[in-house]
């Protein structure tokens, strides 16, 4: 598996740990360096966006490329690198969530919403997710033709073709 796709709820303990889902785990585990990079409202959605380091990686050189003075350069720089957590995952799979983290996203009861956005995924308090839920949907039907599908080369497909 390639990307996070899917979502699911799980428990978090009173120390703010929680178990990320195991297909979350397969993709993360693909990659050279271990961990999650958190980043909060990274999109500006009240959630924490989670990448793995090949991902923050890209992103990080997308900024380096921009002009380093420039006001957008500097803001995109103290968002994404400056406010990014990197977090490890320990053995049977969780991570921590900061008490910071948990108290702003209102993560302090008993659950995490896991949501998969391909290269990345979000954790959402599950009822701000479903407040939003159907303004997505709505902006995603009404925005279907804007999808431009790239075809992949023969071998990368789940059929080969």
């Amino acid at each position: 598996m390639r990307f996070f796709s899917s979502s699911t709820k799980n428990r978090i303990d009173a120390k703010g740990r929680v178990s990320i889902p195991a297909p979350f785990r397969k993709v993360l585990e693909r990659e050279a360096a271990p961990g999650v990079v958190l980043i909060p409202r990274m999109a500006g959605d009240p959630a924490i966006d989670c990448l793995g380091m090949a991902r923050f990686e890209e992103m990080a050189d997308a900024i380096d490329d921009m002009a380093p003075l420039d006001p957008v350069t500097i803001a995109l720089s103290n968002k994404i690198i400056g406010q990014a957590r990197q977090v490890q995952i320990d053995d049977t799979g969780r991570i921590v969530l900061a008490p910071d983290l948990r108290k702003e996203f209102d993560l302090q009861g008993e659950e995490a919403l896991f949501v998969g956005l391909g290269k990345t995924f979000q954790i959402w308090n599950p009822d701000a997710y479903k407040a939003r839920q159907d303004g997505y949907d709505a902006l995603a039907i009404a925005n279907f033709d804007k999808l431009r599908l790239r075809r992949r080369p023969r071998g990368d497909g789940p059929e080969g073709a």
